[in-house]
């Protein structure tokens, strides 16, 4: 969350060209911002550091010793403490290949390649030859404990993640994941400024494949993604930026949760931020495990392997931030009083924008990267390297400088990962695209936010169409992701924190539209939701995947593109009905939603719409199936068979409210139809709801034939809502099986 740009929409009722944007650039409060995000804002003071001690010392000549091929059992994490000798002979594409090995020589600082470098040198069984850096691994156990006083009316004391370390036990390791059939064999490779060494051959074999492998753009369509095996991604899912204070067990509910509802995709911050994900950052009373710059933290290292651990359970995708703005920023988010880069906590840098331009902060930089990848670097389940969340909000933001650092480490990130792993970066600005342009940055990713009382109409899809025409999805040829997606950042509009969105959308309608229109709005997934904890977990609304996710189960986006699809509805009936289709030669997706299905818009009355007809055309002549989904519980509520002559046909819409999606299909005239399902519970709950809040809110809005769904929200609507006491008296649904976390 930071500074964010606000499109507001001149529009008319037909939905004509929308002309133009106004962008207005927001700047909350650091104070309310962090307490959004959930984030304390007392700065502890760095402490002097004292690096982490290991032994130097010298066994005869340099030498590699005790490689050992590692493997997890049956149904074991493949935490390195559960690990055996493997029983068996073989390895499978995508499946983690790792040893352990120890050197006759110790070292003071091994997080440092200019003191020693370990790689190994494989050759794959095609005959290309990969380098791998290899890291230094520090064993620790977990657990959780009570710590603290309780908070508010808590009878209970919080509950954190302490990590312990053994670095008596310290060792080597060498982390891979082949992506080829067949024998593989490398060596380990050691380097110093007096000595160099080399082991003996170790060779492995791979047959079969474990997972579809690496995400990659694709080659059919660039505007999508798809795995190693050519299957389709769709990104489905929303930001888990950070965990709480109970660490990896935090961020392993959190991947469980969006499993359950049928996510794949979440964004993660490397940051300090509670109990911490960034292996590299000043230390504190309250933060002895991390060591300064040079020297990275045991303890956070092993909270990612837990943390990746868990998303590979899960079947989910994340994109690893490796910086953000507030680390190198005095204004927005400022963390630079804290930075180990800063000269006042223990660093060499005068101020934030020298980062991007000084020697050896660059190596440093690179330095960090490299473990990162030695570590990790071996998952599929690393969507992507993102090399900065919003990079234009830093100190002294000099367009050149900035993009000529990225290119520098993009080009570096690509040498080193022998994966292909995409690269990206973020800014808060939506507009810009220098990084993007680079041929080493892979998808663009997009920031949008509505926050102010004129966006209130906006609790819905559109401005994330108009966002998406803005940035051109053609214009690059890569992929879009809209990254970060929510409603509120500014405090006077929303409160004191994300708490206020609560009262705003407590059902979070604005989810359910932007996740459906950022799949039909050219975007390569859905919109990524920010408020994953203050407004999505703790008002249970994660359900709001479901629909979307069993919609798009089995289904490939690139044969399909995207367009505004002709209804036959009156369109100048109050309020309007639009319609998105993703359509191809022999399929198409579609969805439909009255323009006014919004908090602000949605009509009292809920009067189902009726009369509504679609016309598709560019189809190949035969039979088809057409099936209306339910876009809440994500069922199909009725289906019809069609044929379509001359390349065209109509289809006769069901009567719905709010919202309804369709697929066409093409089939065969004794293919049996899908089953249809009657019981939507979720949609007749939101529906209710719906309608009592609308009914609450403005009841005689479309008592006017002459309103324009897209006016502006009128301020003194908007301050009246604030009169009311209790205005939405929310019920508690924890009872209904459809809104309980696994």
């Amino acid at each position: 969350m930071s500074i964010r740009k606000i499109r507001v929409l001149l529009g008319g009722l037909l939905g004509a060209l929308l002309v133009a944007g106004l962008l207005l650039e927001m700047a909350a409060s650091p104070e309310a911002r962090r307490a959004a995000a959930g984030r304390r804002r007392t700065y502890e003071r760095p402490v002097p550091v004292t690096p982490p001690y290991f032994p130097e010392y010298r066994d005869g000549s340099l030498a590699v010793r005790n490689i050992e091929e590692l493997r997890s059992g049956p149904g074991e994490p493949v935490a390195y403490q559960s690990t055996a000798r493997r029983d068996k002979d073989t390895w499978r594409k995508g499946e983690k290949y790792q040893a352990r090995f120890d050197l006759s020589w110790g070292f003071g600082n091994p997080y440092d390649p200019a003191v020693v470098a370990v790689d190994a040198l494989i050759e794959t069984p095609s005959g290309r030859r990969h380098t791998v850096p290899a890291f230094w691994y520090v064993p620790c156990t977990g657990r959780v404990v009570h710590r603290g006083e309780p908070m508010r009316d808590e009878e209970d004391t919080p509950q954190v993640e302490e990590i312990e370390p053994d670095r008596e036990a310290a060792h080597w390791m060498l982390r891979y994941t082949p992506q080829e059939e067949g024998q593989y064999r490398y060596r380990i490779m050691v380097r110093t400024p007096t000595a160099s060494a080399t082991s003996s051959a170790v060779r492995f074999t791979v047959a079969g494949r474990a997972n579809p492998g690496f995400v990659r753009v694709s080659s059919e369509n660039p505007r999508y993604f798809e795995f190693e095996d050519s299957s389709p991604f769709i990104p489905v899912g929303l930001n888990v930026a950070w965990p709480n204070d109970l660490g990896s067990v935090d961020y392993g509910r959190y991947m469980a949760t969006l499993r359950h509802y049928g996510a794949n995709w979440a964004r993660l911050w490397l940051t300090h931020f509670f109990r911490g994900t960034n292996i590299e950052w000043s230390r504190s009373k309250t933060r002895p495990y991390t060591h300064g710059l040079g020297f990275y933290s045991a303890e956070v290292a092993w909270r990612l392997d837990r943390m990746l651990e868990s998303a590979e359970t899960n079947g989910i995708y994340v994109a690893w931030c490796l910086q953000h703005h507030g680390q190198f920023s005095t204004r927005s988010n400022p963390d630079w009083p804290t930075n180990p880069y800063n000269r006042a906590a223990g660093g060499f840098l005068d101020r934030p924008e020298d980062f991007f331009t000084d020697a050896r902060a660059r190596e440093l930089f690179r330095r960090r990267a490299r473990y990162l990848v030695a570590r990790y670097g071996y998952s599929p389940n690393i969507f992507a390297w993102e090399l900065w969340n919003e990079v234009d909000l830093t100190d002294g933001y000099s367009e050149p400088v900035v993009t000529a650092w990225h290119d520098e480490m993009a080009r570096y990130l690509k040498q080193i990962d022998p994966t292909g792993r995409m690269v990206t970066t973020s800014y808060a600005s939506s507009y810009r695209d220098d990084a993007f342009r680079l041929e080493n940055h892979d998808f663009r990713q997009v920031h949008y936010y509505q926050a102010s009382p004129s966006s209130f109409y906006g609790i819905r899809a559109r401005p994330i169409e108009d966002q998406m025409g803005a940035v051109e999805p053609d214009r690059l040829g890569k992929p879009v992701i809209i990254g970060e997606y929510g409603l509120g950042h500014d405090h006077s509009y929303f409160g004191r924190n994300a708490d206020a969105t609560w009262p705003v959308d407590p059902d979070g309608l604005h989810v359910h539209n932007s996740l459906w229109m950022g799949v039909f709005s050219g975007s390569a997934g859905t919109a990524m939701n920010w408020w994953w904890d203050r407004y999505l977990r703790e008002n249970d609304l994660f359900f709001r995947l479901t629909g979307i996710s069993r919609f798009l189960e089995g289904e490939d986006p690139r044969p399909l593109k995207n367009d505004v699809v002709q209804l036959f509805d009156s369109y100048w009936r109050t309020p309007p009905v639009q319609g998105y289709v993703l359509s191809g030669r022999e399929r198409a997706l579609g969805w439909l939603f009255e323009a006014a299905y919004t908090l602000a818009k949605f009509a009292p009355t809920g009067e189902p719409r009726r009369d509504v007809t679609i016309e598709l055309e560019g189809l190949t002549d035969g039979p088809y199936r057409v099936e209306f989904w339910d876009t809440y519980d994500g069922v199909i509520t009725a289906t019809r068979r069609l044929t379509v002559t001359g390349g065209a046909v109509e289809i006769e819409v069901p009567p719905f409210r709010g919202d309804i999606a369709f697929k066409l299909v093409r089939t065969t005239p004794d293919e049996p139809l899908p089953e249809v399902h009657s019981h939507t519970p979720i949609r007749d709950r939101m529906i209710e709801r719906l309608l009592e809040l609308a009914e609450e809110f403005e009841p005689e809005m479309w008592d006017t034939p002459d309103h324009d769904p897209y006016d502006r929200w009128d301020e003194d609507r908007y301050d009246d809502y604030y009169e009311y006491e209790d205005p939405y008296e929310y019920e508690d649904h924890h009872e209904d099986d459809h809104w309980e976390g696994p």
